[in-house]
């Protein structure tokens, strides 16, 4: 009743739909990833709030206006960075110098809530 689905319209070009009790919607793909985490209610990027950092899963890239968003705070691009955070190794778009009160507030429009950790850099 809640799904993400891809269509390949030819080689290079995609459509993203979002069916939603069987009806569709057509979605950025990366809003719709989110949808689906929020919808399950998973929440996947951390928050190191001594070092204003914020940790995401690169599989999981950030809305383009919320990344861009995120990438102003420090005027850098994120850093890709394997980590081990929480007992899970894996690679992580790291976004620095983001106020905790900002980060909460933008991801709170992706549906996700920061988990508050150490993530050792």
């Amino acid at each position: 009743t809640y799904s993400l689905i891809e269509y390949r319209l030819t080689e290079y070009s995609f459509k993203h739909k979002l069916w939603k009790d069987g009806v569709p919607y057509t979605i950025d793909k990366n809003w719709g990833r989110y949808s689906i985490l929020a919808h399950h209610k998973k929440n996947v990027i951390f928050n190191d709030r001594d070092k204003n950092v914020v940790a995401i899963p690169a599989a999981l890239p950030l809305p383009r206006l919320i990344s861009e968003a995120m990438t102003l705070f420090s005027g850098k691009a994120p850093k890709r960075k394997q980590l081990e955070i929480e007992g899970i190794k894996a690679w992580y778009n790291v976004y620095e110098n983001i106020p905790t009160f900002f980060g909460y507030n933008y991801f709170m429009k992706v549906g996700q809530k920061l988990h508050e950790t150490i993530i050792e850099l």
